[in-house]
């Protein structure tokens, strides 16, 4: 359809103006002139104007068949330049639409992976973050762990110290029962003669008993707790073994996503530059199409002037049938001066 104000006088007016330069009026021409208009509505208005213009023409003594040939050879031309160029210009446009489709494409396909890179470098920072974070915590854990250990060590130590002194205690009481019942027996047999010290003696040692048992009591009450103490601290090592354990599995497990993160991450980096060597084909063919169409305008310009050349032809044509109908007016003049010398000569013989 036509753009609105492009009208068969604007055709007529803008082919007579580029007539009146000098140049043969052409649709890509008066295009240009008008600034507006599609080929499809100025093409046939400036065909009508063309058989207008040539009907106006037609009569200047030149035979109707030599003027049919001229003008069907003109229709020609001027038929399959417009058809060649027109049919390279839609190749061109459908051909810049699909390259320009594929890019549009590419360039989705671009941003699509950009957006997925973006996030797999995203989540590989953050496992890298929680990874640094379990490892630290594992650092703690294990300084835990070995803080346990060395606490527990140093239980065992103790409680052992403690059985020591327990032994020694326990060796001590019998050491001093089997001087208590000794002192019993020396004393039932000296009791007349040293009560006295007997009884002192034997408050003495009770004495003594008494205060080593409060010791056996409260070493006993010791180990006791210690007993506790290491039985609470393996439990809490073996608590600490399984969150060690736990954190471990975790870390193999996070350790694995990155490997895979960083797979797929070199996979969207290998599609991306697949995709760029693509964009750089089809840029390549653009390029290429745009030598096509330079070489398709430069043609369109070497029918242009190969039209122009038969007008001139034409031209020339029409100005020796002129000079040859002149010639034969002057040739049926002579013929006729002839004849009329002919006639007096007829006339003048007996």
């Amino acid at each position: 359809m036509a753009r609105a104000g492009v009208n068969a006088s604007h055709i007529i007016q803008a082919a007579e103006s580029i007539q009146a330069d000098g140049h043969t009026p052409t649709v890509d021409r008066v295009r240009d002139y008008l600034g507006t208009g599609s080929k499809s509505t100025i093409a046939p208005l400036l065909k009508q104007w063309r058989a207008s213009n040539e009907s106006k023409n037609v009569d200047h003594g030149l035979p109707a068949d030599l003027m049919d040939v001229v003008k069907s050879l003109h229709a020609r031309v001027h038929q399959h330049a417009d058809g060649k160029i027109e049919q390279i210009q839609d190749e061109c446009n459908s051909i810049t639409d699909t390259l320009s489709q594929r890019l549009a494409d590419a360039s989705a396909q671009i941003a699509q992976l950009s957006e997925d890179n973006a996030t797999i470098k995203q989540t590989l920072r953050d496992s890298q973050i929680e990874n640094k974070t379990i490892t630290q915590s594992h650092q703690v854990l294990l300084s835990r762990h070995d803080k346990s250990v060395y606490e527990l060590e140093g239980a065992h130590t103790r409680i052992n110290e403690l059985k020591a002194v327990n032994t020694e205690i326990k060796q001590e009481s019998k050491d001093i029962r089997a001087h208590f019942e000794h002192y019993q027996v020396r004393t039932a047999q000296d009791r007349q003669h040293e009560r006295e010290q007997f009884q002192s003696t034997q408050f003495r040692d009770q004495a003594q008993i008494t205060s080593l048992t409060e010791q056996v009591r409260d070493i006993t009450a010791q180990l006791a707790t210690c007993v506790t103490k290491q039985t609470q601290l393996e439990k809490k090592y073996g608590e600490m073994r399984d969150d060690n354990q736990s954190l471990s599995q975790r870390l193999a497990a996070k350790s694995t996503q990155c490997s895979t993160l960083q797979q797929d991450l070199i996979a969207k980096k290998q599609d991306n530059s697949v995709l760029m060597q693509e964009i750089d084909t089809l840029q390549d063919q653009k390029d290429a199409l745009t030598l096509q169409c330079v070489e398709a305008d430069k043609t369109r310009g070497l029918l242009t002037q190969s039209h122009e050349g038969i007008a001139a032809e034409l031209e020339k044509i029409k100005i020796t049938h002129h000079n040859l109908q002149s010639e034969y007016q002057l040739a049926l003049q002579e013929k006729a001066q002839l004849q009329g010398q002919y006639k007096q000569l007829a006339m003048s013989l007996p």
